[in-house]
């Protein structure tokens, strides 16, 4: 089997089950002293750009039809700072409770058109980051 049905959007994909993307352009280009801009290392995959926003590598998971599998996509993330400066309060107060978080997604899904820029839902756990779809795919439903 090298092809699998997508239960997102109905069509039929090539089977992968896992897709990394690299590290972002914005982040490579301010390590690299091409850009000027502050750049925080969180963790090696989270990141604060000028202490306006974060940056991070997220799992999205979909489910494959037909198969044991899923497709899991390790995805760049984007999260402005003014929404995690309105959700610090229930962040600092999480004691192993998710906190969820709008983002954006800042790379181009493969199959899937126009998904750059695409909101998203995040939460964080005491495990990192998990990612859930949002809107990306309501044009399927």
């Amino acid at each position: 089997m090298n092809k699998f049905n997508c239960s997102t959007c109905g069509e039929t994909h090539p089977l992968i089950t896992l897709l990394e993307f690299p590290q972002p352009s914005v982040v490579s280009e301010i390590s690299s002293g091409q850009v000027e801009r502050h750049l925080n290392v969180i963790t090696k995959n989270i990141y604060g750009i000028d202490r306006k926003k974060i940056v991070a590598k997220v799992e999205l998971n979909l489910k494959i039809v037909d198969y044991e599998d899923e497709l899991d996509i390790l995805i760049w993330v984007e999260v402005e700072g003014t929404h995690l400066t309105e959700k610090i309060h229930e962040l600092l107060a999480s004691k192993g409770d998710n906190v969820s978080l709008d983002g954006k997604l800042i790379q181009e899904m493969p199959f899937y058109r126009n998904t750059l820029n695409s909101p998203v839902s995040l939460t964080i756990s005491r495990d990192g980051f998990d990612i859930c779809i949002k809107k990306l795919f309501e044009k399927y439903v």
